[in-house]
C-alpha cells in the first residue's frame, strides 16, 4: 500500500476489447493536470478510439469507497477532505510535543 492519495484509471476502449491500458494518477495533482494525465492516456490507447474511462482502483482515502463511476472531480474532492483530516491529525498529535530546538521538562 502506498502513502500517496491516487487513483487507477482504465482506458474503458481497451478494456472492453480485452486489454489492459490504463495509469495510476496522484489525486493530489491540480484537476486539469489530472485530466490532461487521462486525456494523454485515452489518446494512447491501443483501440486508437478511446474516449470513456473509470476509475477501477484506488489507495489513501482511508474509509471512503470511491466508485468507479465518481469521475475525477468527485475523487479531487474527496483527496483534499482526507488531507485536511491527516493535517488535523498530525496537529492533534503534535500538540505538547517539545519541538525539536526545545528542551523538555528535566
Amino acid at each position: 500500500m502506498s502513502d500517496e492519495i491516487r487513483i487507477y484509471v482504465a482506458d474503458l476502449a481497451a478494456c472492453n476489447n480485452g486489454r489492459l491500458h490504463s495509469i495510476w494518477i496522484n489525486a493530489c495533482d491540480d484537476i486539469n493536470n489530472i485530466r490532461e494525465q487521462i486525456k494523454a492516456m485515452l489518446t494512447a490507447s491501443p483501440e486508437g478510439f478511446a474516449e470513456e474511462y473509470a476509475i477501477h482502483d484506488y489507495e489513501g482515502f482511508g474509509s471512503y469507497a470511491l466508485s468507479e463511476y465518481a469521475g475525477i472531480e468527485t475523487a479531487h474532492e474527496v483527496q483534499d477532505q482526507r488531507l485536511k483530516q491527516f493535517e488535523a491529525q498530525r496537529q492533534e498529535q503534535n500538540r505538547g510535543c517539545p519541538q525539536p530546538h526545545q528542551r523538555g521538562p528535566e
